[in-house]
């Protein structure tokens, strides 16, 4: 048995699995880390309500950009060489309003969660090729690409998390 001492609480730890010590250690920082993983439903439901509202805002504020300044949006479809530019705009504002507003409110959040996920990856995709660019416009792109990839990780967490309770549901 490998056997070391925590500094924290001065108490033998039981380090055989990995290093890592065990519950049998005493050690303050693991109950802190078991406390944490172990989380209430009610905070569960509470976190991915929190997490809905923080993912849905991005699409809301840029779909509502979009619709309120379409002849705008449509412009920066043209200026990214998307195909058929209106067109292009009209979906982009109903995908980021409607599908926003489905998070939002819980409604099929799992595939509508996956669907937005592609979504943001094609226009990181399209909307900031930094690796086509170069100085203060390769790095400002490549930052909003990078938080594109980040979004994704939040509606992916989402998916397979599900909504939580405090979500619209079907009646039964």
């Amino acid at each position: 048995m490998a056997v070391s001492i925590d500094t924290v609480s001065n108490r033998q730890t039981d380090t055989r699995r990995h290093g890592v010590p065990g519950p049998r250690s005493g050690s303050r920082a693991y109950w802190r880390i078991l406390v944490m993983f172990m989380l209430n439903a009610q905070m569960r439901d509470t976190m991915l309500l929190a997490a809905r509202i923080l993912l849905s805002t991005l699409f809301l504020i840029m779909g509502w950009g979009k619709l309120t300044d379409f002849s705008g949006a449509v412009a920066y479809m043209a200026q990214t060489h998307v195909p058929f530019p209106a067109l292009a705009a009209a979906v982009a504002t109903v995908t980021e309003l409607g599908l926003g507003l489905a998070v939002l409110a819980g409604v099929l959040t799992v595939p509508i969660a996956l669907v937005l996920a592609a979504y943001t990856l094609v226009t990181g995709l399209i909307g900031h090729p930094f690796w086509s660019m170069s100085g203060m416009m390769r790095y400002d792109n490549m930052i909003h690409f990078y938080k594109n990839i980040s979004i994704i990780g939040g509606l992916l967490a989402l998916a397979a998390a599900g909504p939580g309770r405090f979500a619209l549901r079907p009646a039964n």
